[in-house]
């Protein structure tokens, strides 16, 4: 007989007290005379006869209750676990969870330091002549072989807490493969981990030969709250102009949670601050505004004070304080007087106006928008410059002549790859529906009125495109004619609208929607990075390269470290992409450097994954892999208490239960009040 918990047979000697009761309880016996006792004597007899047996029923009653509670703590077993009785020949899997989840501070110390501390005694278990293989989310490449116990306690106490996340069945299947080869009498997988909601999710079991032991390290959940993600509603964000940053916060508790303080930081200056109260387990988002004066990239940072889970408390951001925005309008005649004046009333954009024969082609790439106004004419000097702003993802809007130049804008479009027919139409009409999905009237109509005012036509031109590509209708006709539609070409689009902006062909420059859509024309050629790159998942992130160092290899450097490394990468049209994944494992702002010249920034945040603290209890573990179908595992105890020796020879033996020794104490408690109520 073994015990999971020895040290409670010290209760034993409890045994003491019951005996030193009944050595000390003997019945004194006055003396009484009578002048016959012949009678008494067979009385006197029989009742210390009797009283000597009930008491010793009694102590023997006492002492089985203090054992059977004793043994019901010190928790007994039969036998012994097979691999434990080996001495050498054995092969070790050991599975480290190094999450972000495992940081949730538990009393004195956290999920971590438990689970460094469970891998260390499970290696000491074994010999030196065993062999063991370690396995951590960073999956290092040592951690694809079998090595030493020496070198496996080394690598244990050099692992640090990662943000790389692996599902748990490449998990289970690493581990499996990695003992394929060795003895199959003598496999054992531990899997050390807390178990969260948001990461345990097993498979039917990999190899159903091996021996599987999980081991649980806290089933306590505690609170958090966690900042999950911002963004901004605008396309572009500019100096002195008062914006709204948007930002979602979870309440991962049960209960409530007090105004927690959420501010934000631009440039290390506090620019914002918002307090908000959560309710359980709900989320929220909250509009934080804020002014800034700077152009350039800008880093930022939002933070609360959340001390269980530090990990999600901030969230870093990277965008651009935008300078006007350049729109270039080219007229073939004249300048169109509504698109003057729209774009005078708008700060943030700087107009250059030049007819077709005097125009500047270099200006072309420089601005955001190009606008083509009753043009009729397409050199090729303007062609080749507007494909290569195409290419760059500036934006073109062509507004043709009512009369002349159809077939010549036929052709020009067909040379930027767009197919078309355009045809004078007959007949008045009206704009019938809008996309208030598409890029110019998103997040501008909230919902279409009954009977919406929208712009009527005198003359047009009817356009029918081909499939290559696939215009975006943004305007239709009542008669299903496109009215303004819109064509992806390389990184830009072009817009194409169906009638010149002049009274006698339509009243569209009057219309509430005019203003929204040429301004959103304006911005559509201005290109805005994500606002940060998040661990684990593919981002891709857009600079203007240099030109002089495209032999160079971009390089990302964290300005807080200083550190730096070579992220994946690829340069086209004059542009490089960053790509983002796995390949960066902690979060804050980057430069990206190619050679000596920083191109802009790149924020990076760990993912919320793990942001949920709810962990499953060792009974709801088991339940999840018999579901699956597993059959040769063991779920351990999580109390810390519990040598990992002691636990797994309960399981690989034959444990005696402990409601049983329960239902024995109490039955021998029961046992002794009936004897003293009904044996006087």
């Amino acid at each position: 007989m073994h015990f999971i918990h020895p040290w409670y047979l010290t209760g034993l000697l409890a045994l003491a007290i019951p005996i030193i009761i009944h050595l000390f309880n003997f019945h004194r016996y006055k003396k009484i005379y009578f002048t016959n006792v012949r009678f008494l004597e067979v009385l006197q007899t029989e009742t210390r006869r009797t009283s000597r047996l009930r008491n010793i029923i009694l102590l023997l009653l006492r002492m089985l209750f203090i054992t059977a509670v004793v043994l019901a703590f010190a928790q007994p077993y039969f036998g012994q676990n097979y691999l434990l009785s080996k001495t050498s020949g054995r092969t070790v899997s050991i599975y480290l969870d190094n999450s972000f989840s495992m940081l949730d501070d538990q009393g004195n110390q956290n999920r971590w330091t438990k689970a460094k501390s469970r891998a260390l005694e499970i290696v000491s278990l074994f010999g030196s002549g065993d062999q063991y293989h370690l396995l951590t989310n960073d999956r290092l490449g040592g951690q694809q072989h079998l090595v030493t116990q020496s070198q496996t306690q080394i690598w244990i106490n050099e692992s640090e807490p990662s943000a790389r996340q692996i599902h748990t069945n490449d998990i289970l299947e690493s581990q499996a493969n990695s003992l394929t080869v060795t003895n199959k009498n003598g496999r054992i997988a531990f899997f050390i981990s807390d178990f969260s909601r948001s990461f345990f999710n097993p498979g039917p079991p990999p190899d159903t030969t091996l021996n599987w032991v999980f081991v649980p390290v806290s089933t306590n959940t505690t609170d958090n709250v966690s900042i999950d993600s911002a963004w901004f509603e605008e396309p572009l964000i500019y100096p002195g102009l008062l914006t709204a940053l948007k930002v979602k916060l979870t309440n991962h508790s049960t209960e409530s949670t007090d105004e927690i303080g959420i501010k934000l930081m631009l440039n290390k200056i506090q620019r914002g601050f918002k307090s908000i109260s959560l309710k359980p387990s709900a989320s929220e988002v909250i509009s934080i505004p804020f002014q800034h004066s700077d152009t350039g990239f800008i880093n930022g940072q939002l933070e609360i004070s959340d001390n269980e889970f530090p990990y999600d408390n901030k969230l870093f951001m990277s965008f651009k304080g935008q300078p006007p925005i350049q729109v270039l309008m080219i007229g073939g005649t004249d300048f169109n007087p509504y698109l003057s004046r729209l774009f005078r009333t708008d700060s943030s954009i700087r107009v250059t106006r030049q007819l077709l024969r005097q125009v500047d082609y270099s200006l072309i790439s420089q601005s955001s928008l190009t606008i083509l106004d009753e043009v009729t004419e397409y050199p090729s000097g303007l062609l080749l410059s507007i494909k290569k702003a195409l290419e760059e993802g500036r934006c073109l809007t062509i507004i043709p002549h009512p009369n002349k130049g159809l077939q010549e804008l036929e052709s020009f479009l067909k040379q930027l790859g767009i197919e078309s027919q355009l045809t004078p139409a007959n007949g008045a009409g009206a704009v019938g529906e809008i996309n208030s999905h598409g890029i110019l009237f998103k997040n501008v109509i909230e919902e279409m009125p009954e009977y919406p005012a929208l712009p009527s036509v005198k003359e047009y031109i009817r356009i029918k495109t081909g499939l290559n590509p696939v215009a975006e209708i943004q305007m239709k006709l009542k008669n299903d004619d496109p009215f303004l539609l819109v064509w992806p070409v390389g990184k830009g689009r072009v817009f194409l609208q169906a009638c010149p902006l002049r009274e006698e062909y339509t009243d569209f420059m009057h219309n509430n929607l005019f203003v929204p859509a040429w301004l959103n024309m304006a911005f559509a050629g201005q290109f805005q990075n994500p606002l940060y790159a998040v661990t684990g998942k593919p981002g891709i992130f857009t600079f203007e390269n240099t030109g002089k160092n495209d032999d160079k290899a971009p390089e990302l450097v964290s300005i807080d470290k200083g550190t730096g490394f070579i992220p994946p990468f690829r340069r086209s049209n004059g542009q490089l992409q960053i790509l983002t994944g796995n390949e960066i494992s902690t979060d804050g702002i980057f430069n990206v450097r190619v050679g000596n010249k920083i191109l802009g920034n790149i924020a990076v945040n760990y993912t919320r994954n793990e942001s949920y603290p709810a962990v499953y209890s060792r009974e709801e573990i088991q339940s999840l892999l018999e579901q699956q179908g597993w059959k040769n595992f063991q779920v351990l105890e999580p109390a810390e208490d519990v040598p990992i020796k002691a636990a797994l020879e309960a399981g690989g033996g034959r444990p005696l239960p402990r409601k049983w020794l329960a239902w024995a104490a109490l039955l021998f408690l029961t046992s002794e009040v009936i004897l003293l109520r009904f044996w006087k």
